[in-house]
């Protein structure tokens, strides 16, 4: 069975998370809202899996980072054993690479994903409760990170991500309005 959903519906942002690490310097985005390759290629069905990963960031990351809860929750699910990685830009190879990630369950229904994460450095468990920048896990070599290492981070329900505003970044997250080098 193919599920759709309109993606021209406006949401409303979502309120209470914190960034999910902690700012070493300027926070550096490599795919904001509305990106215009792998987030673009999933919300537009251009693969075989259709989710809108319009909202979807990729916050750019030096390996092994500290990633934080966002929001307090509880695991909601963990991947931890993959070994695959692809670096290319190949949109195939990349959807068939997949991350290790942790997913928070939050009290308003909704879930956080963080995604390409180092999977020997994974440090909670499902069913565990974790509290607002809690440490999750480090950044790693997992999935289809591209050729530049970033942590995914997307908040959902079903296949639909939704905006976020972040209580500690007030900088843009709009792909078209971040500055590219």
């Amino acid at each position: 069975m193919i599920r759709t959903i309109s993606i021209d519906t406006i949401i409303e942002p979502v309120q209470g998370h914190s960034l999910p690490f902690v700012p070493k310097g300027p926070v550096e985005i490599s795919q904001g809202y509305n990106g215009p390759f792998s987030h673009l290629a999933f919300s537009r069905g251009l693969c075989n899996v259709f989710y809108d990963y319009r909202f979807a960031i990729d916050f750019k990351l030096a390996l092994g980072t500290e990633v934080i809860a966002s929001k307090a929750g509880v695991v909601f699910y963990v991947i931890d054993y993959s070994k695959s990685l692809y670096r290319g830009t190949d949109l195939t190879e990349g959807i068939a690479a997949s991350p290790n990630l942790v997913i928070v369950a939050h009290e308003d229904g909704l879930k956080s994903c963080y995604s390409h994460l180092d999977g020997n450095n994974i440090f909670v468990e499902r069913g565990e409760v974790v509290e607002q920048g809690q440490p999750l896990a480090r950044t790693g070599l997992s999935g289809w990170i591209g050729p530049v290492p970033h942590l995914h981070f997307q908040v959902y329900t079903g296949p639909r991500t939704f905006p976020v505003v972040f209580t500690n970044y007030g900088g843009p997250l709009e792909d078209r309005l971040l500055k590219k080098e």
